[in-house]
């Protein structure tokens, strides 16, 4: 049995068959800003029948093709089907919530049962989770991976890191005014209020011994809730990072402006020239009715004026 280094990486994504419009080229994208960081990449396959917003009707060949395309060409290591057979599942749940009839899904849809898969899948030491639409700018190399490691394993009470939430963005009249200042010394992490499931960055171990079983705090609640909920009683605490050069950004819709500019969108991203006046969360990319024209004003100029 081959022995892990104590900082190997996993990145693991999950997908499904709602994915299939943008996640081969989120996927190679996010490949390229970890610049080979990760120690295994693997794909979590969820096949099963999508429910309330998460419906979908792309078809199961579009996802297969692609998972095959990205294997074949050697960008995904391991492929986990996601196991709903009833002993699976009842296991997983006992596992991981003390209660193997413990939901699968929220209330809305959202996946629990999934997201636990992939943990459970993972046999490395840390854990790298991006949800299949995310957008990364690195400006490190991805070097945070291992100051984030460096970080959790100086202080115990933190069981997972983030990048910052998205690029700088105008949140003040003088902002809109003035554009993009240098952004003031701020401490280097901060611990933040909430889990998120779109990206994570875990020690596994810590995770398992000190968090499981999650304790819910309503009924029907997703398991970003449940985590925080969790975190709070068990004294642990995610941290992000204080870095403008190292974000993640979440496309907020799925919808025919994300998909027709999905490229024009990830270079903005890579290149760090995402718009600065813009409205929504840090953290979302807006692609909806006005709340897009900025980006598709960064979209036209870069096309006319690359890198200007």
């Amino acid at each position: 049995m081959s022995i892990v280094s104590s900082r190997e990486v996993e990145l693991s994504v999950n997908v499904y068959e709602g994915d299939m419009d943008f996640v081969d080229a989120t996927y190679r994208h996010v490949l390229g800003q970890l610049a080979g960081r990760p120690d295994v990449q693997r794909l979590v396959v969820d096949r099963s029948t999508p429910s309330g917003r998460f419906s979908a009707s792309s078809g199961e060949r579009r996802l297969d093709a692609c998972v095959s395309r990205l294997l074949d060409e050697g960008l995904v290591d391991a492929v986990t089907d996601v196991d709903w057979g009833e002993l699976a599942v009842r296991r997983t749940m006992e596992r991981y919530f003390g209660d193997p009839a413990a939901p699968t899904r929220c209330s809305s849809g959202t996946p629990i049962y999934q997201y636990l898969a992939a943990i459970d899948a993972c046999a490395s030491p840390y854990l790298l989770h991006l949800d299949s639409d995310m957008l990364l700018h690195l400006g490190d190399g991805a070097r945070w991976i291992d100051e984030g490691i460096d970080h959790i394993q100086q202080n115990r009470h933190v069981a997972i890191v983030t990048p910052e939430g998205g690029p700088p963005k105008a949140t003040s009249t003088s902002d809109w005014i003035r554009g993009p200042r240098p952004t003031d010394h701020r401490q280097r992490w901060h611990a933040s209020e909430g889990v998120s499931t779109r990206i994570f960055l875990m020690d596994v171990q810590r995770f398992r011994s000190r968090a499981v079983p999650l304790v819910p705090a309503e009924p029907g609640e997703t398991l970003e809730r449940t985590l925080t909920h969790t975190f709070h009683l068990r004294g642990l605490e995610r941290h992000s990072l204080n870095d403008d050069h190292n974000y993640a950004l979440h496309p907020r819709r799925h919808n025919e402006n994300h998909r027709r500019y999905l490229p024009g969108l990830i270079a903005l991203v890579e290149s760090g020239r995402a718009p600065y006046r813009r409205t929504g969360f840090r953290w979302d990319m807006r692609t909806e009715g006005r709340h897009f024209a900025p980006w598709w004003l960064a979209i036209q100029r870069e096309r006319l004026w690359p890198g200007r």
